[in-house]
């Protein structure tokens, strides 16, 4: 058996403790009696409530307490003898036991069945051959286990995301007492399997029909984005498991008014919040649906039965507070668990919960991509109407032309958009467009937005009669789960639609009305004869395969066509300029006295999870200042990232990004000085890496070269006290270009530096800053070669120090600063000595007067005039 899929079966037992062994007791203690025997309802709810109960355990151990295996698993036996001890309790119980009707299994169910076991065959192979690539697990999911198993708790200054999924690899880690990858995504595929399992679950039990439930299932996993993510191992798939159930269980309390429903709810919820924050948005789902609930009390009767919130009842009133406290129950149930995380990083003086910066709400999409499921409901409502008028004959004309003019309206306000005809369709574009990375043409515009309001508009309209004749179990599962996920549904549309994995929490729910649209209409004209059932196996086996293909061919590759022996390979394959950057760090660690470096990252997070035993690699600290720098520090990680972020925040181009392209211009060998070849260059790149995702540049760090005094360089001409009104010119020397090095030019007898028309010189000055008193502008230098005998240049070399690679307003504070200025001496130039001019300027304002320069107290003019200093030969 291959080494990265032993851990599957390995410490199978272990977290089947850890899931069923604990989840299974308490849910037979938590839901009603009479659910005993829905074994799917228990197992579902089991499997969800093990890791909440486990990681909450393990929390108050790492917070208060170590990780050891020995105690973590003393809790855990501890909740599992908890709630067998309150199951058998209630086992006598009296209840009214429920009558399921057993109906015989269709063939289209039964494939539904064998492509969800494909389904997740595929995805266990698949999650059990790679560690942790993707960005948010070595960032966070899979960085901070390591962190947890080296210091035997959570850190104090650990903050962000809740840590139900972290603590869970942990679990899996404390076994093996090391790092593994493999054994901590072992687990992955019980929170996608649970996610299957309640996606089922929801359209079985809300909608009241196993194919609903069965085709719920396979539109969830088997879509081509949610097959391919469920491998990453983050937390979509397990926030999306608690969210669902949070929503089946807050339906099912407000149908049948039981307590415990509305707990089992809340306690989904407590999951969802202790996964991810943005789950926080069911909340606002809840008491939408309960001031909905409100509103329909004073809504005239003959619109009640269309806002079938609350169904019909003697005493509205009553009814309502009945719902009022089934909803306050489901709040009061998710609070200690829910909001544990976020009391925690109040009480450490962290922010409760961290907000994505503002940049990615800039990255929302908003487009017509986003539609993709209400495109295909709207269609498939309109088909089933149409169908179904044009069976009965009916003269409903007018009907069936306004539901295709809605809907064509709607699908030109959002298909255009989603399917951008700007780009070609090539197989190439098919294939991103089927993997959720070909880009929409932008977002909706007013006309395209106008076009999808009206176009919904008149369905809503003319579709209203349909509506009504729907059952109220149709039309209260739709209205009671649309509520609740509209939040969040709006909160991802404007704010997070960048990246199609953020709208996986609320995919089963449009997957379950799709399912129940597919059941009213479609299954039925299936089963009417062996041909058309045929015929439909066929092409739910060929609509599964797009998912199945998006999921599989990478690994497929790797696995049969280019194998790959390690980790380390596979980590290489799927992040190269990444591991590039870890290579480079490993190097230089290697050559160090001590086991950590100092390290600037820049906003590049994924490099702690190679070096987890490391606090000097700050990722988020985006210092613009040299002097912010750490004294020791030994690299920097600059590129995409760093300067993406710099820019985000106005400061760029800063000190750190100007000293950093300063690096270039002085470690190019033909610009290499000998004399203190690295002085000057306080970074000096070592590595320049770019994978096309991301590119990346090292640099080394020499701030013990950083004030060096002029007496250290030794230019053959030196200055005292010449100075402008912020920055002094310290020396002054002419070097050329020999065998691709650079040599320094000596001065004949009379101090002039002897250099022939038509070639090529470096023209170096030393610069120093007076004052660090911030300079107004971003002054440029002129050098003027000048003719004594008219006072007229006759060549110039202008421009910001170092080849304009450092704009003067970023010039470091007192370092000496080189300005190395490439120069060509025209042909035409007559042998004689000529002089140099030497000045500030002003370049977005050439009206301005010159800074004057100073000797001493004494005013030199708009320029230092250097006479005789070149002899042209």
């Amino acid at each position: 058996m291959p080494e990265w899929l032993t851990p599957f079966f390995v410490y199978f037992p272990a977290y089947a403790l850890f899931f069923l062994g604990v989840g299974i007791p308490w849910a037979l203690a938590l839901l009603p009696r009479e659910e005993w025997r829905n074994r799917v309802t228990v197992f579902t709810v089991g499997i969800a409530l093990g890791p909440i109960l486990s990681t909450t355990w393990m929390f108050c151990l790492g917070t208060w307490g170590t990780f050891k295996i020995e105690r973590v698993l003393t809790g855990v036996v501890l909740l599992v003898i908890v709630g067998i001890t309150a199951a058998w309790l209630r086992r006598y119980t009296p209840y009214r036991e429920a009558r399921l009707r057993q109906e015989p299994w269709t063939s289209i169910e039964k494939t539904l069945v064998v492509m969800l076991i494909i389904g997740f065959a595929a995805h266990v192979w698949i999650t059990m051959y790679w560690p942790f690539v993707q960005y948010d697990t070595l960032w966070t999911f899979g960085y901070n286990p390591r962190v947890f198993l080296l210091q035997e708790r959570i850190p104090d200054w650990i903050d962000y995301y809740p840590q139900l999924v972290p603590l869970t690899y942990t679990y899996g880690q404390l076994f093996t007492g090391e790092f593994n990858d493999h054994v901590a995504r072992a687990a992955v595929p019980w929170f996608v399997f649970a996610s299957i399992m309640m996606a089922y679950l929801l359209g079985w039990r809300v909608w009241g029909r196993r194919s609903i439930g069965l085709l719920t299932a396979a539109l969830w996993i088997l879509m081509p984005h949610s097959l391919y993510w469920s491998s990453a191992g983050d937390l979509e798939h397990p926030v999306t498991l608690y969210f669902t159930g949070a929503v089946i269980f807050f339906v099912l309390a407000w149908r049948s008014h039981h307590w415990r429903y509305a707990v089992i709810s809340g306690l989904m919820f407590a999951g969802a919040a202790w996964t991810k924050p943005t789950a926080g948005a069911f909340a606002f789902g809840a008491i939408l649906v309960v001031v909905l609930a409100g509103i329909r009390l004073f809504v005239p009767g003959r619109w009640r039965s269309q806002l079938n919130i609350v169904p019909n009842a003697p005493s509205p009133q009553q009814m309502f507070r009945q719902k009022l406290v089934l909803a306050m129950i489901v709040g009061l149930s998710s609070l200690p668990i829910g909001l544990m995380w976020y009391i925690r990083n109040i009480s450490y003086d962290h922010e409760a919960i961290t907000f994505p910066d503002g940049y990615w709400n800039d990255f929302a999409q908003r487009s017509g991509q986003e539609f993709g499921w209400l495109i295909l409901m709207a269609i498939l409502v309109v088909g089933m109407v149409t169908h179904r008028l044009w069976s009965q004959r009916t003269t409903a004309h007018r009907t069936l032309v306004m539901i295709w003019v809605g809907l064509g309206l709607f699908l030109a306000g959002t298909l255009p958009n989603a399917l951008n005809p700007d780009l070609p369709w090539e197989a190439y574009t098919l294939w991103r467009w089927v993997n959720g990375a070909r880009p929409a043409a932008g977002r909706l515009n007013v006309l395209e937005i106008t076009l999808v309001i009206v176009g919904l508009a008149i369905m809503a309209v003319y579709l209203r009669g349909t509506w009504l004749k729907t059952s109220d179990r149709a039309r209260s599962s739709t209205l009671l789960t649309a509520a609740l996920i509209a939040p969040f549904t709006l909160v991802w549309f404007f704010s997070y639609s960048y990246h199609y994995r953020l709208m996986l929490t609320i995919t089963p729910v449009f997957a379950a009305m799709t399912a129940a649209l597919i059941d009213a209409w479609l299954l039925p004209l299936v089963v009417q004869n062996r041909l058309r059932q045929r015929a439909a196996i066929l092409l739910t086996v060929l609509l599964c395969l797009p998912g199945l293909s998006v999921a599989t061919w990478f690994t497929a590759w790797h696995v049969l066509a280019s194998p790959l022996e390690n980790d380390r390979q596979k980590y290489e394959v799927t992040n190269p300029a990444l591991m590039d950057v870890v290579a480079a760090m490993e190097e230089t660690l290697a050559n160090r006295p001590r086991d950590f470096l100092y390290v600037y990252a820049f906003g590049e997070n994924r490099l702690n999870f190679f070096f987890p035993h490391m606090r000097t690699i700050w990722d988020d600290q985006r210092v613009t200042e040299l002097n912010d720098l750490h004294m020791s520090t030994d690299l920097l990680i600059g590129g995409s990232t760093a300067d993406f972020l710099w820019r985000e925040d106005g400061h760029f181009p800063n000190q750190i990004s100007a000293y950093m392209q300063l690096g270039f211009v002085y470690a190019s060998p033909t610009l290499e000085f000998k004399t203190g070849s690295i002085w000057g260059m306080i970074f000096r790149p070592m590595l320049e890496t770019d994978d096309g995702n991301n590119r990346f540049v090292v640099y080394e760090v020499y701030t013990p070269n950083r004030f060096r005094t002029l007496e250290e360089v030794e230019p053959p001409v030196m200055f005292e006290d010449v100075h402008w009104e912020f920055i002094a010119l310290r020396g002054l020397e002419v070097r050329a270009d020999v065998s691709n090095d650079t040599v320094q030019i000596p001065q004949d007898r009379h101090g002039a530096f002897p250099v022939k028309a038509g070639s090529d010189i470096y023209l170096q000055l030393y610069w120093q800053r007076t004052s660090p008193a911030p300079i107004p502008y971003d002054y440029s230098v002129f050098v003027h070669l000048v003719d004594p005998a008219t006072g007229e240049p006759v060549s110039l070399r202008d421009g910001e120090i170092g080849n304009d690679a450092l704009p003067l307003t970023l010039a470091a504070y007192p370092d000496l600063i080189p300005d190395r200025r490439l120069w060509h001496i025209p042909n035409e130039l007559a042998p004689g000595i000529y002089d140099l001019n030497i000045g500030f300027y002003n370049p977005n304002d050439l009206a301005a007067p010159r800074l004057t320069a100073y000797q001493g107290k004494t005013p030199l003019g708009e320029g230092l005039l250097i006479k005789g200093i070149l002899k042209i030969e």
